[in-house]
């Protein structure tokens, strides 16, 4: 799965030393790749790998990273929130956005449906790229389950 984030979702991830990337790796046994194509843009691709159950729990870890730690302003004493909102961006090969819309946008609706999460594909490809994104809006474990059904839909695709 390949994700875009900024770099301060970047850095809510990973930690100023890494060790939230290896954390990661270490609770869900993922693999992760973080790519820039050029060090001026804003954005980077984190690209997590693995099992499909494994992904998404990654996923949720990362939302739930993201929520915690941008957007909101937190006092110390404010105890850490499931339930604030988070937009993570996926990337999706043009080839596979058929199946993970569906017909009529179907798919897409069952998936919203199912996870609580709010879906919406971008209508133009990225700048040298192949890929759309897709908004994935919600909650952590909304967005932790509209992942592993965006994931099981196109690795159904692959196969």
């Amino acid at each position: 799965l390949r994700l875009l984030v900024s770099q301060l979702e970047l850095s809510c991830i990973a930690g100023h030393d890494g060790s939230g990337l290896l954390h990661l790796h270490t609770e869900t046994g993922i693999h992760y790749t973080v790519v820039s194509t050029n060090p001026r843009d804003v954005d980077r691709v984190l690209v997590l790998s693995g099992p499909m159950d494994a992904v998404a729990v990654a996923v949720g870890m990362a939302a739930g990273c993201i929520s915690l730690h941008t957007s909101v302003v937190r006092f110390p004493k404010d105890p850490p929130r499931r339930d604030r909102n988070v937009v993570l961006r996926v990337l999706v090969n043009n080839g596979v956005i058929p199946h993970v819309v569906g017909v009529h946008g179907r798919k897409i609706e069952e998936v919203g449906e199912r996870s609580g999460a709010v879906l919406n594909l971008g209508r133009v490809l990225l700048q040298g790229s192949n890929e759309k994104v897709l908004n994935v809006a919600g909650v952590q474990d909304a967005v932790q389950i509209a992942a592993y059904l965006v994931c099981k839909t196109i690795a159904e695709r692959e196969d």
